[in-house]
Parts: C-alpha cells; sequence; structure tokens
C-alpha cells in the first residue's frame, strides 16, 4: 500500500512541484491553442452540427471519452514507472512507450475504418499523427504525471463532444493541423524542460523567459499556420481548375485579399457562386439600385459567366500568384 501512494505520488502529483506546475501550464496552453486554431478553421470552412440530441448524446461522449483518457494515460504512467523500476534506459523506455500505444491506437483506428473510403496515404498520415501525439503525451506523463496527458487530451479530445457544432475542415486537413501542432508543442515542450548546462539547476527567471519565449514562438508558429489555412485577412486558396489559364494554371497558389474592396474592371477575384468559390476576372460592372454588380469570365473561357456578382458574393482580390505550390493543398482538401 504505502509503495502505490509513493507511486501515485510520484506520477501523478510529483514530488518536483514547479516541475509539475510547469507541465500542466504547457499541457493547457497546447490544448488551448490547438482548440482556438481548429475552431477558427469553422470561420473560414463552415460548421456542421455535431448531434442532434445535444444533452444526451454529448455528455455521454464527453464522460466516456474522459474515462477512456483516464485509463490510458494512468497505463502510460505505470508502463514508465514500471520501466525505471527495472532500470531500463530512460530513452528506451521513453521510445517503446510512445510506440505501444500508437500501435495500440492505430489497431483500433484500422478495426473500424472503411477500406472503401481510407486509402493507404490518410492511413499513414494518421498513423504519423498518432505517433506524435504519442511522443508529445508519454513526455507530459514523464514530466508531469498522467494529470498533465489528462488535461491535454480531455481539452482536446473530449470537450469538443460538448460543443453542438464542429468545424468542416475535412479529415486530412485536419491530421495536418494537428500533425504540424504536434511537432511545435513538442520541440517548444523540450525547450522548456532544458535544464542549464553550467548551474545544472534553471533558475526562477529563466524558467520564466524560457516559457514566454516559447508561448511567442508557438503562437507565431500558429498564426503562420492559420495563414497556410485560409483563417487570416489574407489567406493562400491553391487554384484547382484551368478557366484563367495561362494567367493562373492549375496548381498555383493565389494570394486573396479579404478586406481589398476597391475593385475595377481586370481585377481578379474570389467569389461564392452556387455553393462553390470560383476565381475569375471583373470584366464589367455596372451599378444597380445602389448595388454594385460584376460580370465575371475566366480567361481561358470562350463566354463570360451566367448572371452576376455582388459584393456580399465577393471573398476577395486576388493580390499575387506564386506558381506550382498548391498540389499537396488540393490533396488535403480532396475527398481521396
Amino acid at each position: 500500500m504505502k509503495e502505490f501512494f509513493g507511486f501515485f505520488k510520484s506520477n501523478i502529483l510529483l514530488k518536483k512541484r514547479c516541475e509539475r506546475k510547469d507541465t500542466l501550464f504547457w499541457s493547457f496552453i497546447f490544448a488551448t491553442l490547438q482548440l482556438m486554431l481548429i475552431y477558427t478553421g469553422g470561420f473560414v470552412f463552415g460548421f456542421a452540427s455535431s448531434y442532434s440530441n445535444y444533452l444526451s448524446e454529448a455528455f455521454t461522449a464527453f464522460f466516456l471519452s474522459a474515462l477512456l483518457i483516464a485509463a490510458e494515460e494512468i497505463l502510460r504512467a505505470v508502463i514508465l514507472y514500471l520501466f525505471g523500476k527495472i532500470r531500463m534506459n530512460r530513452y528506451f523506455s521513453f521510445a517503446v512507450t510512445a510506440l505501444l500505444f500508437t500501435a495500440a491506437n492505430c489497431f483500433i483506428i484500422l478495426a473500424f475504418a472503411d477500406s472503401n473510403t481510407e486509402n493507404s496515404v490518410s492511413l499513414l498520415m494518421t498513423a504519423v499523427s498518432l505517433l506524435i501525439n504519442s511522443i508529445l503525451l508519454t513526455f507530459m506523463c514523464k514530466k508531469g504525471g498522467a494529470a498533465a496527458g489528462m488535461i491535454y487530451s480531455v481539452f482536446v479530445t473530449s470537450f469538443p463532444y460538448l460543443v453542438p457544432f464542429e468545424p468542416e475542415i475535412g479529415d486530412k486537413m485536419l491530421i495536418f493541423i494537428r500533425m504540424v501542432l504536434g511537432l511545435i508543442f513538442i520541440t517548444v515542450f523540450d525547450c522548456a524542460f532544458t535544464e542549464d548546462k553550467k548551474t545544472k539547476k534553471r533558475t526562477f527567471l529563466s524558467r520564466k523567459i524560457c516559457s514566454v519565449s516559447a508561448v511567442f514562438a508557438v503562437a507565431a508558429v500558429c498564426v503562420c499556420v492559420m495563414f497556410f489555412c485560409g483563417m487570416l485577412p489574407v489567406q493562400p486558396v491553391a487554384v484547382a481548375t484551368g478557366s484563367m489559364e495561362p494567367q493562373i494554371n492549375v496548381g498555383d497558389v493565389v494570394i486573396v485579399s479579404k478586406t481589398d474592396r476597391n475593385l475595377s474592371e481586370g481585377d481578379i477575384i474570389q467569389f461564392k457562386k452556387d455553393g462553390k468559390t470560383v476565381i475569375h476576372r471583373i470584366v464589367s460592372k455596372r451599378m444597380v439600385n445602389d448595388s454594385m454588380q460584376y460580370i465575371t469570365k475566366g480567361d481561358a473561357n470562350n463566354a463570360a459567366d451566367i448572371g452576376y456578382v455582388t459584393d456580399f458574393d465577393i471573398i476577395g482580390k486576388i493580390s499575387a500568384t506564386v506558381p506550382k505550390i498548391g498540389s499537396f493543398s488540393l490533396w488535403l482538401h480532396s475527398n481521396n
């Protein structure tokens, strides 16, 4: 019994108070940043309803998910503890633990995967994402005990069940965002807990400076991710059709300025039409009943578009074009 309480204290609460606080702080920051980034994407790609019966389904899913997460993180802590008892190399035990949980999660996903819709590339991305997440959680558990991983996973995995809507950003885009953020979080977490080589123990001031610097670094990278995912006033868009050739080709990336509304004939704009987004050139405009109407046409098309475009339909003005770098983005947004 005494050994059990010793294990509980050292792996759930931790003896090193400052290290425990730092780990819990970072787990909360990482979870909050990831949720903010993903749900910000909903304002670009739209939201969908999560549950038809919100209270019964949402709370049931939340508590079941939280219980599974708690069991998984306690098991992770037990495995790390047992590896420590047998004096296994800490790096080897860390790697084995991360791989064990990655393999278990991959097995569960493969068991429920739809072979008709899942392809090998998507499954590989999922496996890499799970590995990155497992490394991060194992790192948290090593430094802050099971509680750190619980906080992070409950926020990221369970909390969305309580939200009656979800962003429609696509599975591949979601996996990609989590992969990028996971690598960033691991790097920041490693830097935050790197000991000073001269003193072997960082001072309070050095820890705070490191923490503040890491927060700004994470925020800066998140802004970059938000830009490339189209969540800022200026967004990159990969061109999927050849209607604007030869000036804009399939696979090119155009920079869309959402705030530039000074539009003239000859400008290329992105607008919504019949539920789709189109990138065409303004060939003429006219004022009708205090509302500006724009006639558009693709450079490669023989005739102008049917109907007209209003200011309400326009997403933004094309300000720049970067050739041949949008293929990966097109694949992320595809259904295959």
